[in-house]
C-alpha cells in the first residue's frame, strides 16, 4: 500500500511516497476504515520490480494504458543516468503520479481520474473519457 503526496510542480523529486507491505487485503480496508478513512477509488495495477544498483525499476501496466516505466533511486542523478542507460531521454519523462499518464493519452484533466473515477480495474469497460488506444 502507497500513500503519495505529489507536489504541484510535477518535478523528479516532487512526488514523496511512503509504502507498507500489506499481506492481507480485505485486514488493510479494515484498518483504514477503522481510521476513520472512507473508500475514494478502487484501482488496480500490475507491477513488476527490478532492482538495478541503487535503482528500482518498476514496470507498469494500468487498465487502458500502454505499460510504462518507473525508475526511482536515492538520486536524482542517478535516475537519470539510468534512464540514460535504458535509452531513454529526458524529454521522454513524465513526473507525479498515474493520472498524468491518463492526462496524456486522453487529454483528461487529472480531477477527472482522481476525483470522478471510482473504479479503474482490469477487464471493465473503460470510461466515457478513456477512448481504446491499445
Amino acid at each position: 500500500m502507497t500513500y503519495k503526496n505529489v507536489s504541484d510542480d510535477h518535478s523528479i523529486l516532487g512526488t514523496k511516497e511512503v509504502n507498507i507491505e500489506v499481506n492481507d487485503y480485505d485486514d488493510a480496508i479494515l484498518f483504514l476504515r477503522g481510521c476513520g478513512l472512507k473508500t475514494k477509488a478502487h484501482q488496480e495495477t500490475k507491477r513488476e520490480i527490478w532492482k538495478f544498483g541503487e535503482v528500482e525499476i518498476c514496470i507498469d501496466t494500468w487498465p487502458w494504458l500502454p505499460t510504462f516505466i518507473e525508475i526511482e533511486g536515492p538520486s536524482e542523478e542517478l535516475v537519470w543516468e539510468t534512464a540514460e542507460k535504458l535509452g531513454f531521454e529526458k524529454e521522454q519523462a513524465k513526473f507525479g503520479s498515474v493520472d498524468t499518464t491518463y492526462q496524456h493519452y486522453y487529454g483528461v484533466e487529472p480531477d477527472i481520474v482522481n476525483l470522478h473515477t471510482p473504479e479503474i480495474m482490469f477487464g471493465m469497460k473503460p470510461p466515457k473519457w478513456a477512448k481504446r488506444i491499445l
